[in-house]
């Protein structure tokens, strides 16, 4: 009896190791890691374009402070806390992803499916509150660039004209 029953524990200590997945669950395992890896490779390319637009930012805050001193009137009780928040957002998102990359862990094979699922579906939500981030902190940047730039614009017509 004893014969019989040690290669049947030799096989349940398999199947709980995570050896014996189905074909289903090594398919689903590696759908749901070629979407994690493309979500990330897609928020890696915005990330160049986050900084650009912080990079943006800064040079309209400085410009902004010039056209202040330049055109005191004109500006008045105008703020730049439009792109001050934008570039915090931008800032933010930037953090989030560091910090979502810094607890990354990647799928393996050998993890057992259904740690492998929770902690795939985890970075998937992560990585779509992250997008939400980066879609919030554009759309701020591109409307408080777009403002500030034809403040800018408007003023520098104006000054064109008087002469």
């Amino acid at each position: 009896m004893q014969g019989r029953i040690l290669p049947f524990l030799f096989i349940l200590v398999l199947l709980s190791d995570g050896c014996g997945k189905t074909a289903e669950q090594k398919s689903e395992e590696e759908r749901l890691n070629a979407d994690v890896v493309r979500l990330h490779e897609h928020q890696m390319e915005e990330m160049a374009e986050i900084q650009d637009r912080i990079n943006g930012i800064d040079v309209e805050l400085a410009h902004n402070d010039h056209l202040a001193l330049q055109h005191p009137k004109e500006i008045g009780e105008r703020s730049a806390d439009d792109l001050i928040t934008a570039r915090k957002m931008l800032l933010a998102t930037k953090g989030a992803m560091t910090a979502w990359m810094k607890g990354y862990r990647p799928y393996s094979p050998s993890m057992q499916h259904d740690t492998a699922m929770a902690s795939m579906t985890s970075d998937i939500s992560s990585l779509l509150r992250i997008q939400a981030s980066i879609d919030a902190a554009r759309n701020a940047a591109n409307m408080a660039l777009d403002t500030h730039r034809k403040l800018a614009d408007r003023l520098a017509a104006a000054q064109s004209g008087k002469r």
